[in-house]
């Protein structure tokens, strides 16, 4: 008797990508325990965050490069929406810490970024690459856990891009030590710094709400499973990377940054074939000597990155989403290249990138993001331009 094919039941295929990503947890969860152990707390806690923050990014597919490409290209505002609400938030949260500070008779570590000539070729040349390479420096990490093969190609690019812009550093220090650094609450006052600084991101948020067909409303209580196997909307990443931001500068007294810590990684590579950076500007400055004597990925600059890109990892992982994905053609991987490039070069100039320089440095209430914002809003629409000439695209 012959068995019906058709009443066989099939196994069905066990998925190990979540167990992988539960072991890859507990993997990086005993590695910030080992360097808790072994002194090193702040390296720790930054890989710790770091694992946070990729997941959030990740599990939102949050990337601040596509805010504007798409509002420029697409005329969709819903990830700029979601932007603009992530400053206001982070923005709070810097209020809360500042004042937190202030009532234990101490002072939070400011960063307030001087801003200048080189804010705005810097700005510009990022907002270029990030269209270039289709993801801005945090999105470049987000799917190098991700699985994208191309954005290995922009990894490339953002590192020699990147030495170039810490070795050019010895013709920019003295612009950049010239041009002035203002946080708005000392030259305003609290009130009206508030006002001027809150005022503008309101009223934003508010007009590209009104624009966009969606918009974020609480539906009760989320089961847990959607946290690891469904998407967040972009609404509900911007609180948690705004929430994560915020205790990441409390625990480290550094804000969000992740362009340094690439260039550290870039840095190592060139010395290890051959090259010497000892006279360069960039390091003499004392956070940058101190990397170079302590060991590039001893620094918590570097360990955040790794846990960004593995706390990526882990979530696409738990969502059985994670896959090499393969470079559309040789023509799209040299783009990302160059696009990289221009962003490691950018991010240099302009001493950070959309995350240090633009969301970190908005919500710390210095102007110098808001010259970032302007200038790499003009970037990606000229990226767009570019971008479209070159793959003959209308």
């Amino acid at each position: 008797m012959q068995a019906d094919v058709k009443s066989v039941t099939k196994l069905k295929t066990f998925d190990f990508q979540p167990v992988a990503s539960i072991l890859l947890l507990a993997l990086a969860i005993s590695v910030g325990y080992l360097l808790n152990n072994s002194g090193y707390k702040i390296l720790a806690f930054s890989l710790l965050m770091g694992l946070g923050l990729g997941y959030a990014f990740q599990r939102s597919r949050f990337c601040l490069g596509a805010a504007f490409r798409d509002f420029i290209l697409f005329r969709s505002s819903e990830l700029l929406q979601s932007t603009v609400l992530l400053l206001i938030l982070s923005s709070l949260g810097f209020i809360v810490l500042f004042f937190y500070y202030v009532f234990n008779n101490s002072s939070l570590p400011l960063s307030i970024l001087p801003f200048g000539m080189h804010t705005a070729v810097g700005a510009t040349l990022f907002g270029v690459g990030m269209v270039l390479a289709a993801s801005c420096a945090s999105g470049m990490l987000m799917r190098l856990g991700e699985g994208y093969v191309q954005q290995y190609g922009t990894l490339l690019g953002f590192l020699v891009g990147s030495i170039i812009g810490a070795w050019n550093q010895n013709f920019w220090q003295p612009i950049i030590c010239q041009s002035p650094a203002i946080f708005l609450p000392t030259q305003l006052g609290w009130p009206l710094a508030l006002a001027v600084h809150l005022g503008p991101l309101l009223f934003l948020y508010l007009y590209l709400r009104r624009l966009s067909s969606t918009s974020w409303k609480y539906t009760g209580f989320t089961p847990i499973r959607k946290i690891y196997s469904e998407a967040w909307s972009y609404q509900t990443g911007a609180i948690v990377i705004a929430v994560l931001s915020t205790v990441l500068y409390y625990g480290r007294g550094s804000y969000f940054a992740v362009t340094t810590g690439i260039t550290y990684w870039g840095t190592w590579a060139f010395t290890q074939l051959g090259g010497s950076v000892a006279d360069w500007a960039y390091y003499q400055l004392p956070r940058h000597l101190n990397a170079l004597n302590v060991g590039f990925f001893l620094t918590m600059e570097s360990m955040l990155n790794f846990g960004f890109i593995f706390g990526a990892l882990i979530s696409s992982l738990a969502a059985s989403e994670a896959r090499l994905r393969k470079v559309r053609s040789l023509k799209h991987f040299t783009v990302s290249v160059a696009g990289g490039l221009l962003m490691g070069y950018g991010a240099r100039l302009a001493l950070g990138c959309n995350i240090g320089a633009f969301l970190s440095s908005i919500a710390s209430f210095s102007v110098s993001g808001w010259v970032f914002a302007l200038f790499s809003f003009l970037g990606a629409w000229l990226g767009i331009k570019l971008f479209l000439r070159i793959f003959n695209l209308k």
